[in-house]
């Protein structure tokens, strides 16, 4: 489970609870009058993180419920992009340090991968036990850092913002003895991963590459030529001609670090920086080496990065479309094209339904009406659904009932009221999320592919829906669907002249089938 499985009610209480613990250590003649149980409430309602199948840092073994049994946790959640947490990390480590021999015993858990949260672990020396949990979602309504306090007895204590753990810990942990708990830490130690890069390939460094781009971001106004193209190395030599662990995540890290400059010199564009970046990003798209999601992510840039007009970049462009097989990659060169190319004729977005409905819901729920009278019946129908079945705050198990329940809620609002067509974008959004859930099981994964092939058999007017169903069982996959039924569906569909998101998903799909080489 993640963070937003809190309930706002939980939030507001312990936020009280909180306040409470701080107003005590401010006025020390108070601490004794408060009863314990009055300063450190517990909690039914908040989530300790399921930690099956992590990857652990600096741990003795993977940690079970019973490891933790009769000891004080702090679970913290962060990221390595999360720059608060970075800096956390040194007073996480003194927190460690101060109560390890009472039995505290902090965890910080990320979505981050191996890779990545090794590289950070390294460098900047956590001396705590760190998790890697795949499918672990960190950025809900709470900010990151965020840390969950548990008592021995496995209750929560305080939840909140981590950098002010410092006092609700203090009073958790006064009058415990010491010297009771064997240590469940070994700095350095790994376990349930093991990268098998040879030794003679270039080292990811993900640490090293955010300290880089942090160092410049901080003075975007100073930043050149030359200190950004220290950041280039960072893609080219984690691009052997096979890619081994890490590899392409960093060079994705790369790309999205470029994009970041780009964000950050966006106002001032000073032209010699934009043309190093239109300049690294067209070698990156051109490279037989790179990845399709290398050249997905160096299109993005360089389509911001070469000036409307530019010729050179527009030609560059254009060669490399010729060429181009992937339909993804292709997508992302054709928008930039459209960005940056003056004499393209842009066709406009098809008429929908969906899209006028999620305009309508967005102008609706900022009125002075919607506020004071609150939201029509269908839309507040739908607001109502999403919170409901929001699938990363339901804790349910996703088993076939759930799946039944789903696929009848599709069928059910089958309307083209702006509500019901909200409601159907929803319950395929909700889908399309459930093959990354730890929890689906191979024979649910088979049926959700089934019950969305369904869908996409019936009519579906609506070009932009049409494109979610369509991108739906794509992001679902399809092997348990016969191929040629399929294919004679994408190719009805490629005969209809559909818009353009929709004409690239079918090509794609029918690549993955018949070709799918071209989509290296």
């Amino acid at each position: 489970m993640g963070i937003r499985d809190i309930s706002r009610r939980s939030k507001l209480k312990h936020f009280l609870i909180g306040t409470g613990v701080l107003v005590t250590l401010a006025f020390g003649g108070v601490w004794f009058a408060w009863p314990s149980a009055l300063a450190l409430a517990s909690s039914g309602d908040a989530s300790i993180p399921n930690l099956t199948g992590a990857v652990w840092f600096n741990s003795v073994d993977r940690l079970s419920d019973d490891d933790l049994r009769g000891r004080t946790v702090l679970y913290e959640y962060w990221a390595t992009w999360c720059a608060p947490c970075v800096g956390h990390i040194p007073k996480l480590n003194r927190i460690q340090k101060n109560y390890r021999d009472q039995g505290l015993i902090v965890i910080a858990v990320t979505n981050d991968s191996p890779n990545a949260t090794a590289s950070f672990v390294k460098r900047f020396k956590m001396e705590y036990a760190v998790c890697s949990v795949t499918g672990f979602i960190a950025d809900g309504e709470f900010a990151l850092p965020y840390a969950i306090l548990v008592s021995p007895q496995g209750t929560v204590l305080w939840q909140g913002d981590a950098r002010f753990a410092a006092a609700p810990i203090a009073l958790a942990m006064r009058g415990k003895p010491t010297g009771k708990h064997v240590s469940l830490l070994r700095k350095g130690n790994i376990i349930g991963y093991s990268p098998n890069r040879p030794a003679s390939l270039a080292k990811y460094d993900f640490a090293t590459l955010r300290e880089k781009l942090d160092a410049l971001l901080e003075h975007p106004g100073e930043i050149t030529v030359n200190n950004l193209e220290k950041l280039y190395p960072f893609f080219w030599k984690n691009l052997p001609q096979e890619d081994w662990e890490g590899d392409e995540e960093t060079r994705r890290r790369a790309n999205g670090a470029l994009f970041e400059i780009y964000i950050g010199i966006r106002k001032s564009s000073p032209q010699d920086i934009l043309k190093s970046l239109a300049r690294e990003m067209l070698k990156r798209i051109n490279d037989p080496r790179s990845s399709s999601s290398d050249r997905i992510d160096a299109a993005r840039v360089a389509s911001y990065a070469i000036p409307v007009g530019d010729n050179d970049g527009i030609e560059s462009l254009k060669r490399i479309l010729k060429k181009e097989r992937n339909p993804l990659v292709r997508k992302k060169i054709v928008r930039a094209l459209d960005r940056i190319d003056p004499s393209r004729v842009v066709p406009p977005p098809p008429e929908s339904a969906l899209s006028d409905a999620k305009d309508h819901y967005k102008r609706v729920a900022n009125t002075w009406k919607t506020k004071v009278f609150g939201l029509p019946s269908d839309l507040r129908a739908f607001q109502a659904y999403q919170t409901e079945n929001n699938v990363w705050t339901s804790g349910v198990t996703k088993d076939l009932a759930y799946l039944d329940r789903l696929m009848q809620d599709y069928h059910r609002h089958n309307s083209n009221t702006p509500g019901d067509l909200l409601i159907r974008e929803h319950i395929l959004s909700v889908a399309g999320t459930l093959p990354h859930m730890q929890t689906l099981t191979k024979e649910v994964s088979r049926e959700l592919q089934k019950r969305i092939f369904e869908i996409a058999k019936q009519p579906e007017p609506d070009p932009v829906l049409r494109y979610r169903i369509l991108g739906t069982l794509d992001g679902v996959r399809f092997d348990s669907i016969d191929h040629n039924e399929l294919l004679k569906l994408i190719e009805k569909e490629l005969s209809n002249n559909p818009y353009r998101d929709l004409a690239t998903v079918l090509e794609y799909m029918r690549l993955q089938i018949v070709d799918p080489a071209a989509l290296d």
